[in-house]
C-alpha cells in the first residue's frame, strides 16, 4: 500500500460554476479528503482514508478550498478560500497558514493554485481573484515566509486576464500558470521571468477554452485541464501540443468542466 499523492492523475475534480471564490462549498470537504485516500500498486483501488479537514474559518478548518499540494516529506498545502493558505501534515494536523487576506505583496484573496518544488521546498501560490491587479503569483519559502510576486492585469507577456487559475512547477524549477481569461498556458522562471506561452482561445489543439488545472510529470510534461472544452491536453516543456482526451458527457472517459488534474507516480 502506498499513498496516493495529490498528483494523482485518476483524480480529476469539475465543478460546473464559474463563480470561483463562493461556489465551491460542496467541494470542500471531498478535496482535501483527495489527498488522503489509499490505492493498492496491484489493483490501484481507492479507500477513504479519512477527512483532512472541517468547514469554517478556524485554524485548520477550510473554506472552499482551490488546490492541494504535497511536499517531499508528505506535508499537504490547501489553497483555502478564507484567503490563505494552510499547511497540514501527513496526518491531518495543521502546522501553520501564510498568505492571509489581502491584495498586498505576500497575501491572496482567493487562491486558486498551490504548488511545491520538491527540490528546494518553494512555494507557488496562484490567486484567482478577478479584480488582483498585480501579485497574482507568489512565491514563499518553506515557512511560508514570502519572497517576491509577478503578473499583472492584462494579456501582455506576464500577464493574466481575470486572474490566473492553476500553478505547477517543472523539474528545473520553472513556474507554469494557467491563465483563464487568455486562454493560454504561460511559463516563467522561479524569479518571475516569463519565457514563453502558448494557447490561445478555440477549440482546436493546443487551444483552451478557460483552462483551469495543470501538472507535470516526471518528464516535464505539462497536462492541462481544458475546462471549457471539456478535456484534458498534454503538452512537452516547450508547449507543443501531445494529445488531447475527453469530450463532453457523464460516460466513461467522458468529462464535464474538468478544473484540475494530477499525475501520479
Amino acid at each position: 500500500m502506498k499513498l496516493l499523492r495529490t498528483s494523482a492523475l485518476r483524480i480529476k475534480l469539475s465543478v460546473v460554476s464559474r463563480n470561483r471564490k463562493y461556489y465551491w462549498l460542496l467541494l470542500s470537504v471531498p478535496l482535501v479528503a483527495a489527498s488522503l485516500m489509499w490505492t493498492s500498486a496491484a489493483l490501484a483501488s481507492c479507500n477513504f482514508l479519512s477527512i483532512l479537514a472541517s468547514i469554517g474559518s478556524g485554524d485548520g478548518q477550510v473554506l472552499t478550498p482551490r488546490a492541494i499540494a504535497i511536499d517531499p516529506s508528505d506535508n499537504v498545502f490547501v489553497a483555502d478560500q478564507n484567503d490563505r493558505v494552510q499547511k497540514f501534515n501527513s496526518s491531518g494536523v495543521f502546522q501553520f497558514k501564510f498568505a492571509t487576506g489581502g491584495s498586498s505583496a505576500g497575501a491572496v484573496v482567493a487562491p486558486s493554485g498551490v504548488a511545491v518544488d520538491r527540490t528546494t521546498g518553494d512555494i507557488y501560490v496562484s490567486d484567482g481573484f478577478p479584480e488582483r491587479t498585480s501579485g497574482i503569483v507568489q512565491k514563499f519559502n518553506a515557512s511560508g515566509v514570502f519572497q517576491l510576486s509577478w503578473g499583472t492585469a492584462g494579456s501582455g507577456n506576464g500577464q493574466f486576464l481575470n486572474g490566473a487559475g492553476g500553478v505547477a512547477v517543472d523539474s528545473a524549477g520553472n513556474v507554469y500558470v494557467t491563465d483563464l481569461g487568455n486562454h493560454r498556458v504561460e511559463k516563467f522562471t522561479s524569479g518571475g521571468s516569463f519565457i514563453m506561452s502558448w494557447g490561445g482561445s478555440g477549440t482546436g489543439n493546443g487551444q483552451f477554452s478557460a483552462p483551469e488545472g495543470i501538472a507535470i510529470d516526471s518528464s516535464d510534461n505539462e497536462y492541462v485541464a481544458d475546462t471549457g472544452n471539456h478535456r484534458i491536453q498534454k503538452f512537452n516543456t516547450s508547449g507543443t501540443f501531445v494529445i488531447k482526451w475527453g469530450t463532453i458527457g457523464t460516460g466513461d472517459g467522458q468529462l464535464d468542466t474538468p478544473w484540475g488534474v494530477s499525475i501520479d507516480s
